[in-house]
């Protein structure tokens, strides 16, 4: 199925789509003090009516994914979008708002205001609320995006927005694009979150012919998967060669051990970018350690780069192994600091 749109309308959409992106990206890289690494869990007796809690959950305004800053007008206006009394609803977020002006909010206020348009543009963003935890990543990319749709509405442009959550899952994300795929009035995503998951997603789309806009999604293996796939960060190639050249022309060091993630296309495929810069600088080896290992144990794993006489090490894991990543930052740290004092 591939979705037509004429040419005017098609290049109205990229720009519209490049635009979301681009505030996403400078969403997520502006300064965050209010609400940093606040992590919230969701009330554990949610309401039926309100609260969107299965896989692959998608919301315009109906449902609540958020259960955050929860106030009476937020669930008044989620009730009355639900019934499609789109006046009603919008009165209702906008007093929300007064309480306190999260992303999600915004996106349902401006999203009432379109539903009562004679027409109007749907894009999808899809967004990652990983066990059922609010994250403060998933806000600011919902914050970028509804401030670009309130722009675009202002100028004129009714564009309405779905939310939708894939948990950071690989399987849910394909879960949510087969969801928007069968939804003909959307015309394009903006997401994955993690390579895996747009990895995972994006081959849905593009079967489907629907575009997909990756504002985070690194990994070199989603540059080829199809003209409908696309993506605003640079790729693996470019982050793993300035940390190649930094270590080996400004340092001086070409004895590097890499800490990764097996678990993740991410992570693999930076360790594997790193590794051929490295080799380009004329490093024949470089010692690769995989933290997903079942049998991986930091002290041995030290013991390892001592035996080899490394001299700096890139730390390249994932979610999945945080604990050990912990674990290697709390040996590296005690090393160092043995080193200092014998130095004394």
């Amino acid at each position: 199925m591939i979705r037509g749109l004429k040419l005017d309308a098609r290049l109205s959409l990229g720009i519209l789509m490049t635009s979301l992106v681009a505030v996403v990206v400078g969403a997520m890289l502006s300064e965050q003090t209010d609400n940093l690494g606040s992590l919230l869990r969701r009330s554990p007796e949610p309401e039926p009516e309100i609260y969107a809690n299965a896989k692959a959950r998608i919301s315009s305004g109906e449902q609540l994914l958020f259960a955050d800053n929860l106030n009476p007008f937020k669930k008044a206006g989620i009730r009355a979008y639900r019934k499609e009394h789109y006046a009603e609803a919008e009165k209702n977020f906008q007093h929300s708002l007064s309480f306190h002006r999260d992303p999600e909010t915004l996106i349902y206020l401006n999203n009432s205001q379109v539903s009562q348009e004679e027409s109007y543009l749907t894009l999808a963003v899809a967004i990652a609320l990983p066990e059922d935890l609010e994250t403060e990543e998933a806000k600011e990319i919902l914050q970028g995006v509804a401030q670009a749709q309130k722009e675009f509405i202002e100028e004129g442009n009714a564009v309405k927005v779905l939310i939708g959550d894939d948990d950071d899952e690989p399987d849910s994300a394909a879960m949510l694009a087969q969801k928007f795929v069968e939804m003909p009035e959307v015309l394009g995503v903006i997401g994955h979150l993690s390579s895996d998951s747009s990895l995972n997603a994006g081959s849905i789309y593009q079967d489907a012919g629907l575009v997909m806009v990756s504002p985070l999604s690194t990994a070199m293996s989603l540059s080829g998967l199809g003209s409908y796939i696309f993506r605003t960060v640079p790729n693996d190639f470019y982050a793993s060669k300035a940390i190649a050249d930094y270590l080996v022309q400004e340092q001086q060091i070409t004895e590097v051990a890499i800490f990764y993630s097996s678990h993740t296309t991410y992570s693999v495929s930076l360790k594997h970018e790193i590794a051929e810069h490295l080799k380009d600088h004329g490093q024949k080896k470089t010692l690769t350690i995989d933290t997903y290992d079942p049998n991986f144990d930091v002290e041995d794993a030290f013991e390892t780069l001592r035996a080899q006489n490394i001299k700096a090490i890139a730390l390249l894991t994932d979610g999945e192994t945080r604990p050990q990543a912990i674990e290697i930052l709390k040996q590296n740290n005690q090393l160092t600091s043995c080193k200092r004092g014998e130095s004394r």
